[in-house]
């Protein structure tokens, strides 16, 4: 308790981090809000965006997707106040998410299509195929869409995906492509994309 608060802040976001993965979300919860509070207090913008987006990941984790938007706009308005390019695309994509799995469709697009353009005045090539897949998944569970662009952007998430290996990342991609075709009632190229 009488450390450094830079460093104390720091080591109560990784055990936080450590306590959620560990399934102990009750103590991850309690580890983030002092790490948040200890930030706030240092003027350390970017590590209070990032505990608010780990404190907004357990939100999600619980289903409970305005607590979540809550705490991903707070990073969202931290990131923007320290002009910090990739990790305002990443609280905008998580922002997005989180609209999505609330059902506001619409905001989660506009969202995540704001998170591309960021992504792509990045050079992580990773987090531009992540951001890329999400807002591909998102636009081809719209119903009332044309597929045309979403599935551009979904080929261009399985380019980077397998330019970098990432093989999370190539899955989710023929996840949703295999999702698609088996509402539109394809059920042989949703298995073929499954088993791929």
């Amino acid at each position: 308790p009488d450390g450094p608060p830079a460093l104390r802040q720091r080591a109560l976001n990784g055990a936080g981090a450590l306590a959620g993965d560990a399934g102990d979300f009750a103590a991850a919860k309690a580890c983030f809000a002092e790490s948040l509070e200890l930030a706030r207090d240092l003027g350390e913008h970017y590590r209070a965006a990032f505990v608010e987006s780990n404190l907004g990941t357990l939100a999600l984790f619980a289903f409970d997707h305005e607590e979540a938007i809550r705490r991903y706009e707070g990073a969202v308005a931290y990131t923007r106040s320290a002009g910090h390019t990739r990790g305002l695309s990443l609280a905008l994509q998580n922002l997005g998410i989180a609209h999505d799995g609330a059902g506001h469709t619409e905001r989660a697009i506009e969202l995540l299509t704001e998170s591309v353009a960021l992504a792509r005045r990045t050079d992580d090539r990773s987090h531009l195929g992540s951001a890329v897949r999400t807002l591909a998944r998102v636009l081809l569970g719209d119903p009332g869409r044309n597929p045309g662009t979403a599935l551009g952007l979904m080929r261009e998430a399985i380019e980077i995906a397998s330019a970098l290996r990432e093989r999370p990342g190539l899955a989710e991609c023929l996840d949703t492509l295999a999702r698609v075709a088996g509402r539109r009632g394809d059920a042989r190229r949703g298995a073929d994309l499954l088993g791929a």
